[in-house]
């Protein structure tokens, strides 16, 4: 997998951030050269990144809102879901001198990443490569691959929280099953794919 996705939204850049919001916008530096569109990271309010884009839609040249496929417990059942693959944050593409003050002034846009006082650039080919991983926005992140006797962790479901060793994939590669052991007895296990995680060693 790509570090690009082992990384925050307020890393990728691979600089400090900070987030500068619309009653700062005083004390944001302009860039020497103005006029020219360039691309963003705008930060949102919790589960507003999908209004904060549509709203945007009005006001800068183009928006890019990643998402990748989950699993989420709804009613007690785990279903399938699509939700932001940087929470809280979207890119946009728009002219820092010409729109800033309308876009930190948008509905559910809390600020924009700034290197010190100065709204970072996204460089175009993260945008890229993010989009060629990819349709339609929606992000497909490849699952590590596992072998027998490896240590992980169920992160989902009934059985969220135990420990065990993979044993092997069914169902091709969609589920795995899973030796635990619980109240020091074994027990066989199968979890979807997405439900699991290496173990850390300390």
């Amino acid at each position: 997998m790509s570090a690009l996705f082992e990384s925050s939204a307020l890393t990728i850049l691979n600089r400090e951030f900070k987030v500068v919001s619309g009653g700062e916008v005083a004390a944001i530096k302009f860039q020497s050269v103005t006029g020219r569109e360039r691309w963003y990271l705008i930060r949102t309010k919790q589960q507003k990144e999908a209004l904060v884009q549509c709203k945007l839609s009005d006001i800068v040249r183009a928006t890019f809102l990643p998402q990748m496929r989950t699993r989420r417990i709804r009613n007690g059942v785990l279903s399938p879901a699509i939700v932001p693959l940087f929470p809280c944050y979207l890119f946009a593409l728009f002219d820092l001198e010409s729109s800033l003050y309308r876009v930190l002034h948008t509905v559910g846009v809390t600020g924009i990443v700034c290197a010190g006082s100065t709204p970072s650039e996204v460089d175009p080919s993260i945008i890229c490569e993010i989009k060629a991983r990819g349709c339609d926005g929606i992000i497909e992140i490849p699952h590590r691959t596992f072998s027998p006797g490896d240590r992980l962790r169920v992160t989902e479901g009934p059985m969220e929280g135990f420990a065990g060793i993979f044993e092997h994939y069914r169902s091709g590669s969609k589920r795995v099953a899973l030796l635990l052991n619980v109240v020091g007895a074994s027990m066989k296990v199968v979890v979807p794919v997405t439900s699991i995680a290496a173990v850390v060693a300390d």
